[in-house]
């Protein structure tokens, strides 16, 4: 027999009981903490005894701080789902609570992915993503939103777009939907590519077949993507004979990690596009814009090219056999202090 109030168990092997009568009174249950934007999320791991949770967490350790290969990432996985007496779910639980420096092991696989001499496309059937991190996300199958926040801050630390993209199915709490199109085709699909250039400037590169049809069928092209510590979307948007880009701010993390707005602070956006018409001897000079933003996230800008550019009619924008537009939109942040430091 257990000694009384040893341990409550989290999975069917793990159980014991817990001192006190058979039946206690109920007791008042603390207010749920509210989540980064405003969500209420469950506070505090379900009990465990301390030898359980340290030997779960010194099997982590061999693959949280640099990014493992799969045999390894299989091998966590299988000592984890032994300890629990390969009961899933009770695996699944311990996951997503914040046992490590106030952050769930899917924080740490992320942003140590890049540490250490292995890499996550050496030798391992899925590229795009660390091998221990899939094998989490097979366990966990469905993410609580408390875990899409801590896995959002781990991706906001280098803006990785690509594996951001990777994971948009896991992150529903952070997806946005893409607006549907009558051009299905292949060959008609737009490209959008970004790169970061700086710690302040990334660009965005675009590719888009049968633009002025998509306007006036679609009536919006856009791109939903990860860059500068911020989630953007990028849309080009007809109104009328005419259209514009909108570049919209949808993240809430940091602008910059010198950014408070409490204190004053601004951060300007510099937008700059560069678009190039099928037809090559066209020469488009830059099209440049500004704005301030004063806090985190939701802000936007409207981007209409100058004269008949923004138009479906009377320029030679629209010529070429594919109607196709391609050009670079590069966006560049400044912060600037209460006292008009710039950083």
């Amino acid at each position: 027999m257990n000694p009384p109030g040893l341990l409550i168990g989290i999975g069917r092997g793990i159980g014991a009981k817990v001192a006190g009568p058979s039946n206690p009174e109920p007791q008042p249950q603390p207010e749920p903490e509210p989540g980064p934007e405003g969500v209420s999320v469950e506070t505090g791991p379900p009990e465990m005894s301390e030898k359980v949770l340290n030997t779960f967490m010194a099997i982590l350790c061999d693959g949280i701080f640099t990014c493992v290969d799969e045999p390894t990432a299989n091998k966590i996985i299988e000592d984890s789902l032994t300890l629990f007496n390969d009961d899933e779910e009770a695996l699944a639980k311990v996951l997503e609570l914040k046992i490590l420096g106030k952050h769930t092991p899917f924080f740490y696989v992320i942003a140590n992915r890049n540490c250490g001499q292995s890499t996550p496309s050496a030798g391992n059937s899925d590229p795009g993503m660390p091998p221990l991190l899939k094998r989490m996300l097979e366990i966990c199958k469905e993410l609580s939103m408390a875990t899409q926040d801590d896995i959002m801050l781990a991706l906001y630390l280098d803006s990785d777009n690509e594996l951001f993209q990777t994971l948009r199915p896991y992150l529903p709490r952070f997806d946005v939907k893409p607006h549907k199109s009558f051009f299905n085709g292949e060959e008609d699909q737009a490209t959008f590519t970004v790169t970061t250039l700086t710690s302040d400037t990334f660009k965005v590169a675009f590719k888009i077949p049968r633009f002025y049809d998509r306007l006036l069928i679609d009536s919006v092209i856009s791109s939903y993507f990860l860059a500068s510590g911020q989630r953007w979307t990028l849309e080009a948007v007809a109104d009328g004979a005419t259209w514009q880009f909108v570049l919209s701010e949808k993240g809430v993390g940091p602008v910059t990690g010198f950014f408070n707005p409490e204190n004053g602070d601004k951060v300007y956006r510099t937008v700059k596009v560069i678009i190039n018409p099928e037809n090559q001897t066209l020469a488009r000079l830059p099209f440049k814009t500004s704005y301030a933003i004063h806090e985190k996230g939701h802000n936007q800008a409207k981007i209409r090219l100058n004269g008949t550019d923004s138009q479906f009619y009377g320029t030679p924008l629209v010529s070429g056999k594919n109607r196709e537009v391609s050009g670079e939109i590069e966006i560049t942040s400044q912060v600037v202090n209460r006292f008009g430091a710039r950083g």
